[in-house]
């Protein structure tokens, strides 16, 4: 029996960028037993769901025996027959006219195969003005094409592309007739992977005199590096749902301009968007109650939304279900003695005291788990926002669940089983998590924005939901 479904149940793209040697898998030590690990942090038993629920409770995660160990497939590990390894060389000025490029000497040098530059790839590969646009000669056939994300020892930012250096890869492969590696290093990361933003903003506010806003207007002028990577331009428009913070008024402005430079383009990375917009409202109100002589967090007090007031439809467009940001900021207030260290503070201005406090304030609340929306839709975001899973029962009665999403330390083989556990009826061991292989998991629109488990883990219920509905 199986059960599958696509949350929204939306076609999209394939993903996929690399191709590799036909039939072989990535090789490397295979995972840890769970009982070699130390036991020192049993889940604690006060602590287990209500009423035999899985969801909830608190579980030694499935994963984590190899993760900690390191006996997994990291990719360091993946070594094929006849392997080549790649290395790029990268320019050493900033902003030149390259007028020749002699490859001579590299290919003296001893174990060197070949060497390349890029006049040896154009016919291939395409012109080359902006971006690097998928031709012919590059297209691969889906039956062909196998992409495998083995373990990885997290996401440190900068995600969901398509690289220059993968592509290349691919076709030192086809030329060389061998399997190509390439493992980017630390430094090669900080000069060539994408940034996560780099804006000049401009905010004006309109308030009262009591504190209380009126309007906000927003002019961004937005870097978009040297040419446009996957969502590069959609960067900056995301956080236009988020410059109202989480304040009420009556009017709001959004104007942002791209600019073209010879930097390295920006595109998604740790918040995308939205942390440009907190700093940029947060100042703003760190402003306002500078010039009107109040207290910074009396005038957020006066400005947000109370919890009478949800579910509220923001000036930017978003309606927010729920909250209650009176009662969190007095408890954070009580917590770290706000008043006190406000007399503190007062204290060592009035005494000139060489050691000056400084106390700042501010309030961040957040839009994720991208999926199929009118935001999405108004940002002509072609990808949809779906997520893909299916669920199969095998003759032994033992769970398989594949899913699109592929983690990168957040326990989704855990939680996943949790999900189908108590959706199913079936016990927490029983239930296995397949992800990362294309020829496993065909489609996905993979781990980003905080969406796995409100975006991935709603399509392995709903494949689940299917499943136990369909006739025997």
């Amino acid at each position: 029996m199986t059960g599958r479904t696509t949350e929204n149940d939306r076609p999209g793209t394939p993903r996929g960028s690399h191709e590799t040697g036909r039939g072989h898998e990535p090789q490397g030590p295979g995972p840890a037993n769970p009982a070699d690990l130390p036991r020192n942090h049993e889940p604690d038993e006060d602590h287990e769901a209500d009423e035999g629920r899985e969801v909830g409770r608190a579980r030694r995660r499935k994963e984590d025996a190899r993760l900690v160990t390191g006996r997994t497939t990291w990719t360091d590990n993946i070594r094929l027959p006849g392997m080549l390894y790649v290395a790029f060389l990268r320019a050493p000025m900033a902003h030149a006219r390259i007028t020749r490029v002699d490859t001579s000497a590299a290919r003296s040098r001893p174990g060197v195969v070949a060497a390349f530059h890029g006049q040896d790839f154009a016919g291939e590969q395409g012109s080359l003005p902006c971006a690097w646009p998928v031709t012919e000669d590059v297209v691969i056939p889906d039956h062909r094409l196998r992409v495998i994300a083995p373990d990885v020892g997290g996401g440190f930012g900068s995600k969901l592309q398509v690289t220059a250096e993968e592509v290349l890869a691919l076709l030192l492969t086809r030329r060389l007739g061998r399997p190509v590696k390439w493992t980017e290093s630390r430094s090669e990361g900080n000069l060539t992977v994408h940034h996560g933003r780099d804006q000049l903003q401009r905010i004006r506010l309109a308030a009262e005199r009591d504190g209380r806003l009126r309007a906000v207007q927003v002019e961004l002028l937005a870097d978009m590096g040297a040419y446009l990577m996957l969502v590069t331009p959609g960067v900056p428009l995301l956080g236009a749902f988020m410059y109202g913070g989480i304040y009420k008024m009556n009017a709001y402005d959004f104007t942002c301009t791209g600019v073209f430079t010879t930097k390295m383009p920006t595109d998604a990375c740790r918040g995308a968007g939205r942390p440009e917009a907190a700093f940029a409202i947060e100042r703003a109100m760190d402003e306002l109650a500078h010039e009107l002589g109040l207290d910074p967090v009396e005038v957020r007090r006066r400005n947000w939304t109370t919890h009478e007031d949800f579910p509220y439809t923001t000036v930017c467009g978003l309606t927010y279900d729920s909250g209650n940001y009176e009662a969190a900021t007095d408890q954070a207030l009580e917590l770290f003695g706000y008043d006190a260290l406000r007399a503190e503070q007062a204290r060592r201005r009035a005494e000139r005291d060489p050691v000056q406090l400084g106390i700042g304030v501010s309030t961040f609340t957040e839009m994720c788990g991208i999926a199929p929306s009118r935001v999405l839709g108004s940002l002509n975001y072609g990808a949809g926002g779906w997520e893909h899973a299916s669920v199969r029962v095998l003759p032994t009665g033992k769970v398989e669940v594949v899913t699109g999403t592929s983690p990168h330390g957040q326990g989704h083989e855990t939680a996943w089983s949790q999900i189908a556990a108590d959706a199913l009826g079936v016990p927490f061991e029983d239930v296995s998590v397949l992800h990362g292989d294309t020829a496993v998991s065909h489609k996905g629109m993979d781990t980003y924005g905080s969406r796995s488990l409100v975006v991935g883990g709603v399509a392995v219920l709903s494949a689940c939901e299917k499943l136990t509905s369909s006739p025997a």
